[in-house]
């Protein structure tokens, strides 16, 4: 057995016939990198395309910041370290999720897609950010529809920036190479692997909401932009495109914070050691010696107490509470100087200062040269442009952001609106506007403003309607025979269109018109085609004084004219040369004109700050009207009170002073004096002014 074993284990094996040629096996062929098995070592590929692609999504929002709000604010700033991560974040998340999907082509669709929605969003956010000054909130992106009338200005503006959208065209060519050819984007990953790509996001998050929690609540601050209320150019430069839809998509889900209204903090200004303030004393207003009554406060009879008492709903609460502690105006010398009194009031396209000429706009220069004066008016910008300034100057309300409010506040009792005032006091009322009655859904938010309203396609038809912009002379041409043939006084609302950019020779009809007329001018095309449009708006006033003097009825009507807003279609150099001074992007920007003409009125200059949030209790208080001046967020300019400018930034001016929000430096004006408690406190009243606002629209608190 064993002899037998021996022999077995020394006898070489027998070679095993080759076999035939055709069966011959090919070498064989590397396994395909799709598939990575478990005991390999974890490869690196997956964090590389991660950094990648995190940082293409983090130089498109860069290059975003470069080119739109670091023209007019500092690049480098407290929060950029938070736009940092929370764009980092979105794009490790994405990564994360793609890794997890098996089907490998779905996998590279899905990251291809997402960064090309951020690049188109990105692009998108720039052009209209050049178009209106500020960026767009997702509310606007759900009536985007409307945008694609803008056309003209559209291409303009791509073509103009055609530069930066290429440079943000790059990080997603670059990607699209790698999610092609990178490894990593073709693998099935071991589960420990996907475990840890997912942790990153998770990491990144903690990170960021820490310093979110860490940081100042201040208003439009990281925190109150997470948790409070949303703020679209705010929210964008804070947190990047993604993170702030994002947000917004979730107050418009869940609603926004009200704020600290009924709180401890001031709601009343501080009062100024020195007055800068020109108000008005019996002698500007009536030349007559006879005696004045005594100032009474310009108030409802409403007990805050009761109201109170009997309310459990703790938003409501707090708005009484806020409103029962405002300090209220008094009557002054021209309460009630044109009671029963007809009242045309007019929202003008983009006017400025600068659109104001005894050469080729003398209505505009007489009427507001005339009368009475206001040398420190603002006209603020807001999130929603024209729509926005719409609402401040009819409501005296400051806009909520991320909404229409206006189209927000169709359903409300808007009892203090114009419109309805003068309704309730007899006066036929009615609102007419040279563009589609139902753009930003004014056939509904108008008619609730107190006003039968016609429009273009709406009650209302003119010559120009196929052109952009129709003619306002054609306005003033086919309405005034609505109100001018009824027996009452009337209370008429005009919304101008003439003066809308393009300010160019190719795409606004306006400008082409009057292109003769502003050739020999020393500014460029734009400078030349914004101040021919402005004629337009000239024209449409001489006609309509001509027309109420023909009738007989000028001197029974005060004329209240104001901006939408500054004309954002013009950079600030050009507005600079058109002004003749030098222009800052947080003030003078805004600095604009407010007319209030009327041909008995004696010409007197007021100098106190104001702003579009002033013209309506303006306005009542003139007319006589009815009205409780704590429940409005403006004040009436020509009261005793201290004056107040707020921005959208919440930067403001007093007499005291500038506040610039985002720098956080005061500059006292001369011979004033302010400490930081000063400034402290009107932050707290800024601050609450705009809770305040956002609860009166939505708890329709009136």
């Amino acid at each position: 057995m064993s002899d037998r074993t021996d022999v077995t284990e020394r006898t070489p094996a027998r070679a095993a016939a080759p076999p035939p040629a055709d069966t011959v096996p090919h070498p064989a062929v590397p396994s395909s990198p799709r598939h990575i098995r478990p005991g390999r070592r974890l490869s690196a590929s997956p964090y590389l395309f991660l950094l990648c692609y995190s940082g293409a999504f983090l130089a498109v929002e860069l290059l975003l910041r470069a080119f739109t709000t670091a023209r007019t604010m500092p690049y480098m700033t407290a929060e950029l370290p938070l736009l940092c991560v929370f764009t980092v974040l979105t794009a490790a998340l994405l990564c994360a999720i793609c890794f997890w999907i098996p089907r490998l082509r779905l996998r590279r669709i899905l990251l291809t897609a997402c960064l090309t929605a951020e690049v188109l969003a990105a692009c998108s956010q720039l052009i209209y950010y050049h178009m209106m000054g500020t960026y767009y909130g997702l509310f606007s992106v759900t009536r985007a529809g409307q945008v694609t009338e803008f056309s003209s200005s559209i291409g303009q503006c791509i073509l103009k920036d055609s530069p930066c959208i290429l440079l943000m065209l790059l990080p997603l060519a670059g990607i699209v190479w790698a999610v092609l050819r990178m490894p990593a984007v073709g693998q099935l990953l071991p589960r420990p692997q996907k475990l840890i790509l997912s942790g990153i996001p998770a990491a990144l998050y903690a990170v960021g909401i820490t310093a979110v929690l860490l940081g100042s609540d201040r208003d439009l601050g990281p925190r109150y932009l997470y948790f409070r209320a949303p703020d679209s150019t705010a929210s964008v430069r804070t947190y990047g495109v993604p993170t702030a839809l994002r947000l917004e998509l979730r107050f418009l889900a869940f609603g926004s914070s009200l704020g600290d209204v009924g709180g401890d903090t001031p709601v009343n200004l501080p009062t100024a050691s020195a007055s800068g303030t020109s108000a008005p004393t019996a002698s500007d207003a009536d030349s007559s010696t006879e005696p004045q009554p005594e100032p009474q406060d310009q108030v409802l009879d409403i007990d805050f107490d009761a109201l109170l008492r009997g309310e459990s709903d703790s938003s409501l609460r707090a708005l009484h509470t806020y409103f029962q502690a405002v300090t209220p105006t008094k009557t002054n010398a021209y309460t009630g100087r044109f009671r029963g009194k007809n009242l045309i009031t007019v929202t003008a396209e983009s006017f400025d200062s600068s659109a104001m000429r005894a050469d080729l706009t003398p209505t505009l220069y007489k009427m507001a040269h005339e009368g009475l004066e206001f040398t420190n008016f603002y006209t603020p910008g807001w999130g929603v442009s024209t729509l926005d300034g719409e609402y401040v100057n009819t409501l005296s309300l400051l806009p909520k952001g991320g909404v229409w409010s206006l189209y927000r506040a169709s359903k409300n009792n808007l009892y203090f609106a114009l419109g309805n005032t003068a309704g309730r006091a007899g006066y036929q009322t009615w609102a007419f506007h040279d563009y589609q009655y139902n753009y930003y859904d004014r056939d509904l938010s108008h008619p609730n403003l107190g006003y039968t309203y016609l429009g273009i396609g709406g009650g209302l038809s003119l010559p120009s309607d196929y052109m952009w912009p129709p003619s306002d002379v054609e306005l003033m041409e086919a309405t005034p025979s609505y109100y001018l043939s009824g027996s009452q006084p009337f209370c008429v609302y005009y919304l101008t269109v003439s003066g809308h950019m393009p300010y160019s020779y190719i795409g606004n009809m306006m400008s082409i018109k009057n292109r003769a007329l502003t050739e020999h001018l020393p500014y460029d095309e734009q400078g030349r085609a914004y101040l021919a449009s402005q004629i337009e708006l000239d024209r449409a006033l001489e006609l309509l004084l001509r027309t109420l003097s023909e009738a007989g009825v000028l001197e029974d009507t005060l004329i209240v004219l104001s901006a939408d807003h500054y004309p954002y279609g013009i950079s600030d150099e050009a507005l600079s040369v058109l002004r003749g001074t030098e222009v800052d992007s947080n003030f003078e920007r805004y600095r604009n004109t407010l007319i209030v003409y009327h041909p008995t009125l004696e010409h007197r200059v007021i100098d106190k700050p104001c702003y579009s949030l002033d013209i309506l209790p303006t306005v009542q208080n003139l007319m006589g009207f009815e009205y409780d001046s704590r429940l409005l967020m403006g004040r009436d300019i020509l009261s005793d009170s201290e004056g107040l400018v707020i921005f959208q930034n919440r930067s403001w001016i007093t007499e005291r002073g500038r506040y610039h929000a985002l720098t956080g430096v005061f500059t006292p004006a001369e011979g004033m004096t302010a400490d930081e408690e000063y400034v402290a406190s009107v932050n707290a009243v800024v601050s609450k002014k705009f809770s305040a606002s956002v609860g009166v629209l939505d708890t329709d608190y009136y």
